[in-house]
């Protein structure tokens, strides 16, 4: 579908060169109110200097081959003053020669601007398109990501209704020394399965809300650490459980808060972060 689309995007594009002046201004409002409105940054800034920013002056280039239009109005003047006028008007178009009749030489200026003109509307174009095809292919990289999220989901929620159902979870007591994550295989397998839990639902919940904002190449990472996120998440899990359960830090964990804090560690990189740290700090006193 994606190349589809950019092969439509870039016939349409190549129709313009086809367009008389008239429809090269009308197609220069049009893209430049279009980029106005879909632009931003850099990109709006080019179209913007390529076609100008004010509704009355169509690309800057169409006001000026008005204004020589209107040149060929006044009474025949010296050519050096003639040539003085085009300066002040801005002209970037050099013709080498004597030049005797001055509506044939505004005839050749205007023909060489309603190019430039042609060319930049082309290039602002592009610039709107391929904004475009980044969007479609970040809402590609989005839906798959979020469906391998929600696959994961779906197999941990599986799994822990599978655990739940054998009665593979133990009842927590405070001092019950088989509570102890390392001893107890059942209390083990429940808390990875919560870290694992934690991390894809973090990792889900920051591309809902900010995959819009993001470039292609950090969405495209993201996609890859999704499906690593289970891993890393109860790892996590057991890695500050264990660190809470051994008394190194100032929090005591007792109880069905073992399952929580499993949780939240696979949620939040930081908690983990934060638990070694108070645990590097226990052991060098």
């Amino acid at each position: 579908m994606e190349p589809a689309w950019s092969s439509l995007k870039a016939a349409q594009r190549q129709a313009i060169y086809g367009y008389t002046k008239s429809e090269l201004e009308i197609e220069a409002k049009r893209v430049r109110e279009e980029a106005q409105n879909k632009l931003s940054g850099w990109r709006l800034q080019t179209v913007e200097w390529l076609l100008g920013n004010d509704s009355t002056d169509l690309g800057g280039i169409g006001g000026r081959v008005r204004r020589l239009e209107l040149a060929v109005d006044v009474r025949p003047q010296p050519e050096a003053d003639i040539r003085e006028r085009l300066k002040r008007l801005g002209k970037l178009v050099k013709i080498d020669g004597p030049v005797d009749d001055l509506v044939e030489w505004v005839s050749l200026i205007e023909t060489e601007i309603t190019a430039t003109l042609r060319a930049r509307v082309v290039a602002s174009r592009r610039i709107l398109d391929d904004r475009l095809d980044n969007v479609y292919v970040k809402q590609g990289i989005l839906a798959r990501t979020i469906t391998v999220a929600s696959l994961i989901l779906l197999g941990i929620l599986a799994a822990l209704v599978f655990v739940v159902s054998k009665e593979w979870v133990p009842s927590l007591g405070t001092k019950d020394v088989a509570n102890d994550i390392l001893m107890d295989w059942q209390l083990l397998v429940v808390v990875l399965l919560l870290g694992a839990l934690g991390a894809v639902l973090s990792g889900a919940t920051t591309i809902i809300s900010s995959g819009s904002a993001m470039q292609i190449p950090d969405l495209r990472v993201r996609r890859i650490l999704m499906r690593t996120r289970p891993l890393i998440g109860a790892a996590s899990a057991v890695t500050v459980v264990v660190i809470l359960q051994s008394g190194l830090s100032a929090v005591s964990l007792e109880g069905t808060g073992v399952y929580a804090t499993a949780l939240v560690a696979g949620f939040s990189e930081r908690l983990v972060s934060r638990s070694v740290e108070k645990a590097s700090g226990a052991l060098e006193k």
